[in-house]
């Protein structure tokens, strides 16, 4: 659901489909919404850093956690932050599993306006096959109270995984030999 078309009713709230949000079934209490001020498609997903949650004010934030059948090396997204005041941030994290430990391998950050739909591309440090990843986008402000340090808005449509398409070089010198050459049924890599 990377471009967030797909929601549904899930304890008595719309959520974005394979994605985890704050949200809290009063309606009112809502920090991760659709909306259809959209990059492409018919919706976008929509976070505010003053939604209302069971603890009080806090930030909107939605995450997904998968698996990938490649080697991901860069995570892209169109953003638009079109309203932001005070402490108020949007973010997106990017964190690796793999054998029990979890490292955060992607950020991306603003606490400027952005007006219309950018691309943003947040490169993968380190670049490895993880057991899953997470993406983490948040819409918050930092200080006490939340409601009163800042304000944001953070719209995120499609979002996207890269995956390595080059090799990498290990910096050890071989040679590499194909024989016979020509060859009909069999031939034989050496290095």
């Amino acid at each position: 659901n990377s471009g967030f078309e797909n929601w549904s009713i899930v304890n008595g709230v719309e959520e974005p489909d394979n994605w985890e949000t704050n949200n809290t079934p009063s309606p009112s209490y809502r920090s991760v919404t659709k909306t259809n001020d959209n990059y492409e498609g018919d919706y976008a997903m929509q976070l505010i850093s003053r939604g209302f949650s069971i603890k009080g004010y806090g930030p909107g934030y939605a995450r997904t956690v998968f698996t990938s059948e490649g080697v991901l090396n860069k995570i892209s997204a169109f953003v638009k932050c079109d309203s932001i005041s005070g402490a108020g941030h949007g973010l997106i994290r990017v964190y690796g599993y793999l054998n029990s430990t979890t490292q955060e391998i992607g950020y991306w950050e603003t606490n400027v306006l952005i007006p219309q739909y950018t691309l943003v591309e947040i490169p993968l440090n380190p670049v490895a096959n993880y057991d899953s990843l997470q993406i983490f986008i948040s819409s918050s402000a930092q200080g006490w109270p939340f409601k009163l340090a800042g304000f944001a808005r953070l719209k995120v449509d499609q979002l996207n995984a890269e995956m390595v398409t080059g090799t990498k070089d290990l910096g050890v010198e071989s040679t590499l030999e194909v024989y016979p050459n020509p060859a009909s049924d069999e031939v034989t890599l050496s290095f």
